[in-house]
């Protein structure tokens, strides 16, 4: 199988923060985790790491893959807390592989399930004239999920920065999930 790994952000705009941690410097440890056991399990797997979402989302078709996979960290600001993971409105396929990788990776992180959701911008949804399905999940070739593991602007994220081990069994559950 070949799979593209989109990292959430980039290095000139790293997403949500904290303290001295962005989204970007942490989801990039879980999506070369996520890699690095990919393909010891033999699957061509890539990391799409930089750039805007439109070079990122023609990176990945021009490579044609099965399954691409975005990772990003939520952050609200408030008590929320949780895993979701989202898919396009309207694909079966990306519904269940969204439902496999949610399974799983709920079982690491032992977070609230926030579920699984149909990817919206900005999550307005219809019959909002200004609804309109979120980019990387319409765009990309192929089935495609955006994965939110946890808040790193709350107190979950002190059992998930800065440990190596969990953040490599996030990425073993994805994995999981990915391959059901």
């Amino acid at each position: 199988m070949k799979i593209a790994i989109s990292v959430g952000h980039n290095p000139t705009a790293p997403g949500a923060a904290f303290e001295n941690y962005t989204e970007y410097s942490e989801v990039i440890l879980i999506a070369s985790f996520l890699v690095q056991n990919l393909q010891r399990k033999g699957h061509l797997a890539y990391i799409i790491g930089t750039g805007g979402l439109k070079h990122k989302v023609s990176q990945i078709n021009d490579i044609e893959p099965d399954i691409a996979v975005e990772i990003h960290l939520n952050a609200a600001n408030t008590y929320a807390h949780g895993c979701e993971t989202l898919y396009c409105p309207g694909s079966k396929i990306g519904k269940q592989l969204a439902q496999n990788v949610q399974t799983e990776l709920n079982k690491v992180t032992n977070n609230r399930d926030r579920g699984v959701k149909e990817g919206w911008y900005h999550m307005i949804k219809p019959p909002n004239p200004k609804a309109q399905k979120d980019y990387f999940l319409a765009e990309t070739c192929c089935p495609a999920i955006i994965i939110e593991p946890f808040f790193i602007d709350n107190i979950e994220r002190n059992r998930f920065i800065d440990n190596l081990e969990i953040q490599n069994e996030m990425a073993k559950s994805i994995m999981k999930g990915i391959l059901k």
